[in-house]
């Protein structure tokens, strides 16, 4: 709306110069003749148009002030945990979730750190929600790990021995005991037994502890 009236007052200043430079015009073909007229045609146009380009330029100057907007910092905001949660019982944590590369001496190389690691008080791992096992294995990225997945949710319990009778396809209760902690995970084998829990929604990572505290992140 702004930007639209200063527009209209910008076009009726250029129709009121180009009719002053007409009267002027008109005033030296009288006096002078031909050729001083088509002189002043010419100062006449070169004058709108260098009037035109001038107030073309600030009306751009002022929708772009008027279209900034100051920047608004989203802080975290609490909301409903939509599953229930536990955190591990006495558990130490040891490094927290970082979605920014951090370095990693183990590796030698950068990556990000989309988990929590856990020292747990007699290394016993319990499920930290109610859910079902979707996969029960080992690789050369975790070590030895448990998925479990419950409604939107999916936790990986990772650098652990599965325990005994922990199959795939089975329900699991929080508090459960589902497997002890190890340091088979080769990219954190330094840090001892512990926990490398990761947690997806929806396929996405996410924080387990804002997760667990009901945080749901700001937007950058």
């Amino acid at each position: 709306m702004f930007a639209r009236e200063a527009l209209r007052h910008s076009l009726k200043e250029l129709k009121r110069f180009l009719s002053d430079m007409r009267v002027r015009a008109a005033a030296l073909l009288r006096a002078h003749g031909g050729k001083i007229a088509y002189y002043a045609c010419v100062a006449v146009a070169l004058s709108a148009i260098a009037y035109a380009a001038d107030q073309y330029r600030a009306e751009r100057e002022v929708q772009a002030d008027a279209l900034i907007l100051p920047a608004v910092e989203l802080e975290a905001l609490p909301t409903e945990p939509t599953q229930e949660l536990s955190v591990p019982e006495g558990a130490l944590c040891l490094r927290k979730y970082a979605s920014a590369p951090e370095w990693n001496s183990e590796l030698g190389l950068w990556e990000s750190h989309a988990a929590v690691d856990y020292r747990l008080e007699g290394d016993a791992v319990v499920s930290l929600c109610a859910g079902t096992v979707r996969t029960v294995g080992a690789s050369g990225v975790y070590g030895g790990f448990i998925e479990v997945e419950s409604e939107e949710l999916l936790l990986r319990y990772a650098s652990v021995s599965p325990a005994e009778g922990i199959v795939p396809g089975m329900r699991v209760e929080m508090g459960e005991r589902i497997a002890v902690a190890d340091d088979s995970m080769p990219g954190e084998a330094l840090m001892g037994a512990h926990l490398h829990l990761e947690m997806e929604r929806e396929g996405r990572n996410v924080d387990f502890e804002m997760e667990a505290q009901g945080i749901q992140p700001g937007v950058d």
